[in-house]
């Protein structure tokens, strides 16, 4: 709910849906699987291999989508500038009304798409940020999850759990 009163609750299709547990209890319980976890070098280094390949796709798809949301600003801005030009040459009240309307919906989204584009540099993509935490659950895991935040502790948990989890009366 907040940081004073954290907790998970169950999924809608869990035999406890209308229950919620404690987020310091859930946490316990990880820690306590976490440190059962022992991999041998070689099966750390293969976690490894496998999951930095996954995190550079991460990465080659996330510039691959910068880029396309470039040429679409591009594009947005070419179409802007050709109307503004047609504005200037046509003297018909009518036209430059349309011309005025088409030019206000091309501006939002201008806006749209570089609001769109905009992030802190930061911050990464969930994907990117859960592959590496779970790269490091792999190599060290008591230490990764101390250190990651609580969208982060959610989302790996929705991954690790497919089940619910089971709560004790």
């Amino acid at each position: 709910r907040n940081q004073l009163y954290p907790y998970y609750r169950f999924s809608s299709t869990s035999a406890h849906k209308d229950k919620s547990m404690n987020a310091e209890t859930v946490h316990g319980r990880l820690r306590q699987i976490f440190e059962g976890i022992v991999l041998s070098p070689k099966q750390k280094e293969t976690f490894k291999v496998i999951l930095l390949n996954k995190y550079e796709q991460l990465e080659t798809q996330t510039q691959r989508q910068g880029q396309e949301q470039q040429a679409k600003l591009l594009q947005l801005e070419k179409e802007h500038s050709g109307l503004i030009n047609k504005l200037l040459q046509v003297s018909n009240s009518t036209v430059i009304q349309k011309i005025e309307a088409e030019l206000e919906k091309i501006e939002l989204r201008i806006a749209a798409q570089r609001e769109a584009m905009l992030s802190p540099s930061t911050q990464q993509p969930l994907g990117t940020e859960i592959l590496k935490m779970v790269t490091e659950l792999i190599l060290n895991p008591q230490m990764a999850w101390d250190a990651a935040n609580v969208s982060q502790k959610q989302q790996f948990l929705q991954l690790w759990f497919k089940s619910s989890l089971k709560v004790k009366p």
